[in-house]
């Protein structure tokens, strides 16, 4: 089957802040169905889009990215007064996002606080590895700059409809023009998305659309009640014919590979909060230099400057300058996890020490959790 023949739903969200496990919440959502044309080109779009009470107040950081105020949602519904309609609108399709993770965290979060859970799709594309892939030319990978080049209109940037068309058409454009494969699951691998399971007998789809264990001592659960063990089958070996040999077919640990990258990091502990007490002003800017997002054109220069949570000693070349001491030092046994790619570890309670709570990589220098910079707030 061809993948241009089956649904295809981009979508997006604004929120109140970066930290979906820490209280942060949908203002609101976007999705766009893209039908082609023979060409491979857009044919039409049906757009959803929605305003989403929070229960908090939206600080004046994130209104100042989205331009969405505490008055505009003040009448909005909540999330669970509309929880059937985001689910109707995901289910069954090839969706796609720009910075996939960041978005399926959030609405993830908000179905389960209304007892829902992530509905059955047939396959998840991010745009963003992908253009990061297909246009390494570029010297950012942000919506917009991707846009840009593909010369795709985005005419309101940070705006849930509008960033989810725009992310929409920017994915057919770079398959029309990177010759993508028209078979579905030759399509699933050339963008490196979650799609269904391998027909091997190992994980298939239940009932609900959701993969489960298909065999072994978790058949019938589902697959996200045991991400340790499908880690597992990504390294696990067998003793054949005198030699060690992988235990498990080599699409049943792309897939599994695949399925940990994105999704077992959607569901991680809370952290710290992400804010100052009482202050409203995050830890990090959304829209730092790594940050594929960024803040809108023309937005003008961060109030403040990074600040460190009470307590916690800085990292990177500040925390090299005052030596290795204290309860987060590196090394230490209650210290911050494995280094990031750059050297240094996260700082507890900053993005960066939340492998889903933000869109920065660590990287080595002072400054910023998420991307090592010292950069304005």
């Amino acid at each position: 089957m061809r993948w241009k023949d089956r649904r295809i739903v981009a979508f997006d969200t604004e929120t109140t802040g970066l930290n979906p496990f820490d209280g942060d919440r949908v203002i609101e959502f976007g999705a766009v169905e893209l039908s082609l044309a023979p060409d491979g080109r857009v044919d039409s779009v049906k757009a959803t889009g929605f305003f989403i009470n929070p229960e908090i107040p939206i600080p004046r950081i994130a209104s100042k990215i989205s331009g969405i105020t505490d008055d505009d949602v003040a009448d909005a519904p909540l999330f669970g007064e509309v929880a059937d309609r985001v689910v109707k609108a995901l289910d069954g399709a090839i969706l796609v996002a720009h910075n996939l993770n960041f978005d399926l965290n959030f609405l993830r979060a908000e179905l389960r606080r209304c007892g829902r859970e992530w509905p059955g799709t047939a396959a998840e594309v991010d745009t963003l590895p992908l253009s990061q892939r297909l246009l390494p030319e570029l010297d950012s990978h942000k919506l917009e700059k991707v846009c840009a080049a593909l010369s795709v209109p985005l005419d309101t940037a940070h705006r849930a409809t509008h960033d989810a068309e725009a992310c929409g058409r920017a994915l057919i454009e770079l398959c029309r023009r990177k010759s993508a494969p028209e078979d579905f699951d030759a399509f699933v691998d050339w963008a490196d998305a979650i799609g269904p399971p391998p027909d091997t007998g190992h994980i298939r789809l239940g009932m609900s659309g959701r993969p489960i264990f298909a065999a072994g001592p978790h058949a019938g659960d589902a697959v996200e009640a045991h991400p340790d063990h499908l880690q597992w089958m990504t390294i696990a070996l067998v003793r054949q014919e005198g030699r060690w040999k992988p235990r498990f077919p080599d699409s049943v640990k792309r897939w599994a590979s695949r399925w940990l990258r994105v999704r077992a990091s959607s569901d991680p502990a809370p952290t710290p909060a992400a804010r100052g007490p009482a202050t409203g002003i995050w830890t990090r800017r959304p829209g730092c230099p790594s940050d594929d997002r960024g803040p809108p054109a023309g937005a003008g220069p961060w109030p403040g400057r990074l600040r460190h949570p009470p307590g916690e000693r800085p990292h990177g070349r500040a925390a090299r300058r005052r030596g290795p001491g204290g309860p987060h030092a590196h090394g230490d046994p209650a210290g911050r996890g494995p280094p990031l790619r750059g050297g240094h570890r996260p700082q507890p309670g900053l993005p960066g020490a939340d492998p889903g709570a933000g869109r920065h990589r660590g990287r080595a220098g002072a400054g910023c959790g998420g991307c090592g910079r010292d950069h304005p707030l």
